[in-house]
């Protein structure tokens, strides 16, 4: 029976470390405090016409557009996934006109109403520079958040863009979804 979903949590990271003929990952690094997370994936379509009339129909994904709101990101996470220098030892960032932003995975889990879980995997892609934007504190309490914005291909070596499951479907196998093989090219 399918379920809506109700809830985002346990955010992950990756950098991918390699993505040739087999695609690595580094270690998982946890996100806290997920508030949202969009996924578009410029899913476009056409229409073939012959003899006055549509004949074909075909589809293909685009570049997927990810935007992530959090509390706010830690700042060693913040440098690393806008691709800027962090110095552990003073606290500073420092983003240069020559820095990349390195290739990373994102994972995520949904809650459906009947307590299990979708996972996603998002295999690679990079983010820009969150726009920043404060406000003065007043009456009432307004949360200001960070939403940091990337783009997602499809990796080299196997054209996957993403990876989807869900917990309560009989051909899940439980317990593996976060572990780094789930998104490599090994399952």
């Amino acid at each position: 029976m399918t379920r809506p979903l109700v809830g985002l949590d346990y955010l992950h990271y990756a950098t991918v470390t390699t993505d040739g003929d087999e695609t690595v990952y580094g270690n998982l690094t946890h996100v806290e405090n997920a508030v949202s997370l969009t996924v578009n994936p410029n899913t476009d379509f056409a229409t073939f016409f012959a003899d006055d009339g549509p004949r074909e129909a075909f589809s293909q994904i685009g570049e997927v557009d990810v935007s992530i709101q959090v509390a706010d990101l830690e700042p060693q996470d913040y440098a690393l996934l806008i691709g800027a220098d962090y110095d552990p030892h003073t606290g500073l960032i420092d983003y240069s006109v020559d820095a990349v932003a390195p290739d990373v995975a994102i994972g995520f889990r949904a809650q459906k109403t009947n307590g299990e879980y979708r996972y996603v995997w998002l295999l690679k892609g990079k983010f820009g520079i969150p726009d920043m934007e404060h406000q003065t504190k007043e009456a009432t309490v307004a949360f200001q958040t960070q939403t940091i914005n990337g783009k997602f291909v499809a990796r080299t070596s196997d054209s996957l863009v993403y990876r989807r499951a869900d917990s309560d479907d009989v051909a899940y196998t439980p317990d593996t979804w976060f572990v780094l093989s789930m998104i490599n090219n090994e399952h």
